[in-house]
C-alpha cells in the first residue's frame, strides 16, 4: 500500500462508531477501495467473504452517512485552520450520478431529464486562494420521485416556496458551511452554475457594467484582493468583467 493510498485515513480519525469493530471494518474496506478505486466492491475487496462483509457494513443501521460526512468536514476545517492562505474558497456544484435501469437499488430516483435511475450529489469543497483543494465541507444527496417537470409557467415556478425548489440546495449548502466553519476563517462562497456562466458572457459583451449589479460592496472588494493578490481594498467600483473570469 502506498503512502498516497493511506492519506484518506486522516479524514476519518475522529469518526464515531457505536462499535469499535465497525471502525476496524470500515478502515479495511477503505484500504481496499483506496488501492483499487476503479474496481467494484466485489473485485476491490478481493474475496467473496470480504465483499459480503463490506455489504453488511453498508447495510448496518449503526453506520451513519451523516457521521462519516461530519468526520470529513471536521478534518477539512482543521486543514483550513492550518492553510497558508489569505482566503478560502467554498466552491459548490451538483453532480448527476446515474445507475441505468437498475430498479432494485434502494433510494434511487430520477436524475437529470432521463429515464435512468440515480441521484443528485451536491458538494461544497474548500480550496485555498492558490487553488489547493483541502477537502469536503458539506455534501448532500437528492433524488426525484418523478421525472423533472418543466411544463409550469414562470409565475408558477416563482410562486413555489424556495424550500421546495431543487435550487434550495445551494442556499442550504452555504448555511451548512457557515455553521461548520469558525468565523475567524475568511470564507468566500463561490457558486459554480450556469448562472455564473451567463454572467461571464454578459461581462464579455458589456464589460463596463457596474459590479454592483451582481456583487455587494464587500464581495467585489474581496474578489479584487484575490485577483490582485493584495490586502488593500479599492475605493471605487470596477467593472464586472474583471471579477467574472476566474481560473480554477
Amino acid at each position: 500500500m502506498t503512502a498516497e493510498c493511506r492519506n484518506w485515513q486522516e479524514e476519518f480519525m475522529d469518526v464515531n462508531f457505536v462499535d469499535q469493530r465497525l471502525k476496524t471494518r470500515f478502515f479495511k474496506i477503505m484500504d481496499a477501495f483506496a488501492a483499487s478505486p476503479g474496481k467494484s466492491t466485489w473485485a476491490a475487496t478481493g474475496s467473496r467473504s470480504s465483499a459480503k462483509a463490506a455489504y453488511r457494513f453498508f447495510s448496518n443501521r449503526d453506520v451513519s452517512k451523516d457521521e462519516l460526512l461530519d468526520s470529513i468536514s471536521r478534518a477539512t476545517v482543521e486543514k483550513m485552520k492550518c492553510a497558508d492562505a489569505e482566503w478560502i474558497l467554498a466552491i459548490q456544484d451538483t453532480t448527476s450520478v446515474g445507475f441505468g435501469n437498475r430498479k432494485a437499488i434502494q433510494g434511487m430516483g430520477y436524475h437529470c431529464s432521463t429515464e435512468q435511475r440515480g441521484m443528485l450529489v451536491h458538494s461544497c469543497i474548500a480550496v485555498t486562494d492558490q487553488g489547493i483543494p483541502l477537502g469536503i465541507i458539506y455534501q448532500e444527496t437528492n433524488t426525484r420521485e418523478k421525472r423533472k417537470d418543466d411544463s409550469g409557467t414562470r409565475e408558477q415556478k416563482r410562486s413555489k416556496p424556495i424550500e421546495e425548489k431543487e435550487s434550495f440546495r445551494w442556499l442550504n449548502s452555504m448555511n451548512e458551511t457557515h455553521q461548520r466553519v469558525p468565523e475567524d476563517i475568511p470564507i468566500l462562497y463561490s457558486v459554480i452554475a450556469m448562472q455564473i456562466l451567463n454572467l461571464t458572457y454578459l461581462g464579455k459583451i458589456c464589460p463596463e457594467i457596474s459590479s454592483k449589479i451582481v456583487f455587494d460592496e464587500e464581495e467585489w472588494k474581496v474578489l479584487y484582493c484575490l485577483q490582485e493578490k493584495t490586502k488593500k481594498f479599492l475605493k471605487r467600483i470596477r467593472s464586472k468583467k474583471r471579477f467574472m473570469i476566474w481560473e480554477f
